[in-house]
């Protein structure tokens, strides 16, 4: 067990992104031990000057030997894993003429068996411990879209997992939910202009873009105590209700 005996949270693409912004927002105000990787080994070692009192690591989560030796890792330097956050992803833009057979593959294999990877390592220390947290991200895409067809699927693809996972693992107190983040500033869309942000930010509830800790924020309530009683759930973070955004024409 870690040497304070707080909780512990493992964040995949922790390094960058909405995942940065849950392993600091963890670390900080929630009072967690957070193990934070990535596969980016610069973004690594800077977020590891940045912030010594998070655990980091440098891993391809769809890599099964070294998602293993991670979490083997994890277990034997902390004793316990209370939480999951599984925010590594990658976009990918084109339609089925555009989208090649290795971007496809390169897709589901970090947006989908990443998570399936992962959560099912650390699946048996939670069930041992008497149950745990994890938390997914879904998208508005997971409905369908346009131009991101690999992107949509693989969304889609986390939708039935989370719902299923939590089915499976009910008894075992293992509670899985998503969030569901409305348009978000990150490095997936660092080519929008600040007039498009404005745009799509008249479709958010705030009336504005979500910024990666807004999203942090629900994730940490998915994990928390508040939550316990919440499984299968999908939390809508900025859009209303999971829908796709349509991005108002300029008048």
């Amino acid at each position: 067990m870690s040497a304070d005996s707080r909780p512990v949270a493992v964040v995949s693409g922790g390094t960058s992104g909405i995942g940065r912004a849950v392993a600091l927002r963890l670390a900080a105000s929630h009072g967690y031990t957070v193990v934070a990787f990535g596969n980016v080994a610069a973004e690594v070692d800077v977020m590891r000057q940045e912030h010594p009192d998070i655990d980091l690591r440098t891993a391809d989560v769809s890599d099964a030997a070294q998602v293993d030796a991670l979490i083997a890792d994890v277990l034997a330097r902390h004793g316990r894993i209370d939480g999951l956050v599984n925010a590594a992803a990658v976009m990918t833009r084109g339609t089925a003429l555009e989208v090649d057979e290795a971007a496809w593959d390169r897709t589901f294999d970090i947006n989908v068996k990443g998570v399936y990877l992962l959560t099912r390592r650390v699946l048996p220390a939670m069930i041992a411990a008497g149950g745990g947290a994890v938390v997914n991200f879904a998208s508005p895409s997971g409905n369908g879209g346009t131009d991101h067809l690999a992107y949509c699927a693989s969304k889609g693809a986390i939708m039935a997992l989370t719902t299923s996972l939590a089915l499976d693992h009910l008894a075992d107190h293992v509670r899985v939910n998503a969030v569901i983040p409305g348009s978000t500033r990150t490095g997936m869309n660092r080519d929008r202009s600040e007039e498009m942000h404005r745009r799509i930010g008249r479709t958010n509830v705030s009336g504005r873009v979500n910024d990666p800790d807004d999203v942090a924020r629900a994730v940490a309530f998915l994990l928390g105590r508040d939550s316990a009683t919440i499984s299968g759930a999908f939390l809508d973070v900025g859009a209303v209700s999971g829908q796709m955004v349509v991005i108002p024409k300029a008048p």
